[in-house]
């Protein structure tokens, strides 16, 4: 029979208590919803913040590769690593701080966000032409579908069979409004139309505190961080070093440049070098 001395039962307890805290302290730090875009070949899940952390939906270590899969119907075709979406501006007057930033940067991702204090989200809702089909067999929910989206709104006139409608206050006073367009059509299942809007409407926070104030020198960054595929890395069959499931061996070319300015167009392709 084991035996616990009352220094051990009260160690216990406070390992427990410890563990109990730093669990709802993870889970307030990585608040928020999820929703996927599944219906045609490509499939990817987004998060209510407006961008996707790294392992940002189940927060696991084998959720290294996690989304963008293509195509979805075959195992292990996860190609998203990490995604973020960084902000900054000059000469911010700050009235949570009381003083003025020579710069002031609001993020999400790649590894961490702030709901709470810098990307705050109002809105976040599927709309769909239709909703998805009911399929049961022998009386048990028998579609993915069932369990990968919730659609929230239904519109046969919409221009795609879905769209994520995502709205995020900042810190910065600059609301961001993001809707994603995926499609069924055969010819247009393997893509994703992204659109986003920024406004400067000076809402700081949920609350709708409005501090007006002219946004000076604002840059929007994006990062993207894939690696393909996990059918090929540690998580799927362990063909390619760990290394490869965060990317490491991913090369990133733009494939158009201005032919009068030399200015690189908004694209880029992401291949295993």
């Amino acid at each position: 029979m084991l035996r616990f001395n009352d220094y051990s039962l009260n160690m216990a307890r406070k390992i427990s208590t410890i563990a109990v805290f730093i669990g709802l302290m993870v889970a307030g730090l990585f608040a928020g919803e999820i929703q996927w875009l599944a219906v045609g070949d490509l499939h990817d899940w987004f998060h209510s913040a407006g961008c996707e952390i790294e392992v940002g939906r189940r927060h696991l270590v084998s959720d290294q590769q996690d989304g963008l899969q293509w195509p979805a119907q075959f195992q292990y075709q996860d190609t998203k690593a990490a995604k973020a979406l960084w902000i900054g501006c000059k000469d911010f007057d700050d009235p949570v701080a009381g003083k003025v930033f020579n710069y002031k940067v609001v993020h999400v991702g790649p590894r961490v966000l702030d709901e709470n204090n810098e990307f705050m989200t109002e809105t976040f809702e599927l709309w769909g032409r239709q909703d998805h089909p009911l399929v049961y067999v022998d009386g048990l929910p028998a579609s993915k579908l069932n369990y990968l989206e919730r659609v929230d709104y239904v519109d046969p006139d919409l221009p795609a069979d879905r769209i994520l409608y995502n709205k995020v206050r900042t810190s910065l006073g600059l609301t961001m409004t993001r809707k994603v367009y995926a499609f069924v059509n055969k010819h247009h299942s393997n893509y994703f139309i992204y659109d986003y809007v920024f406004k400067n409407d000076g809402i700081i926070d949920l609350k709708g505190t409005k501090h007006a104030q002219t946004l000076k020198d604002v840059v929007v960054f994006f990062q993207y961080r894939y690696a393909p595929t996990k059918e090929a890395c540690a998580y799927g069959y362990f063909w390619l070093p760990q290394s490869a499931t965060w990317g490491h061996s991913v090369m990133n070319d733009v494939i158009y440049n201005h032919p009068q300015t030399g200015d690189p167009f908004r694209a880029l392709i992401s291949w295993l070098g």
